[in-house]
């Protein structure tokens, strides 16, 4: 068998990727990607539905939640708000990138993800919309039973 040894940005710092194209098996493109980038920062960029960023103070409440969940999975970001609907979270460890987009795109109130310029467009359906006075109804109605 011939293994063939790619090495990345990263060969200073002993990280390195070892595949065998021999080995009968697709190779996946994303698990290799996100092996290139193993020990590397990296930015991921994504979008927020306009449903759940209708002001800066919404928007910032969505951010902190996203980052939570992602450090309860013991994902790390730093996350910085780049406009209206769109925000950055930046990983220490590349490798977490591809972990941190598949959650986010699980999310109702994510639209998109971008990293190293390749977009994944959110599929899940969003929620409809509910107005505060309903918000306050339904919380009104679980405290009663």
């Amino acid at each position: 068998k011939a293994v063939v040894s790619t090495q990345s940005t990263g060969a200073a710092r002993g990280i390195g990727i070892q595949f065998d194209p021999t080995s009968g098996g697709p190779i996946d493109p994303e698990k290799l990607l996100a092996a290139s980038k193993r020990g590397q920062p990296i930015m991921v960029f994504f979008n927020l539905r306009p449903a759940y960023c209708p002001n800066e103070k919404k928007a910032a409440m969505v951010l902190r939640q996203l980052a939570a969940a992602l450090l309860n999975g013991n994902i790390k970001v730093q996350s910085y708000p780049v406009g209206e609907c769109r925000a950055i979270f930046h990983l220490q460890d590349g490798q977490n990138a591809w972990r941190a987009k598949d959650y986010l795109l699980t999310r109702k109130e994510v639209a998109s993800v971008t990293i190293d310029q390749r977009e994944w467009l959110n599929e899940t359906e969003p929620e409809e919309e509910r107005t505060e006075e309903e918000d306050l109804s339904i919380e009104t109605n679980r405290s009663e039973l």
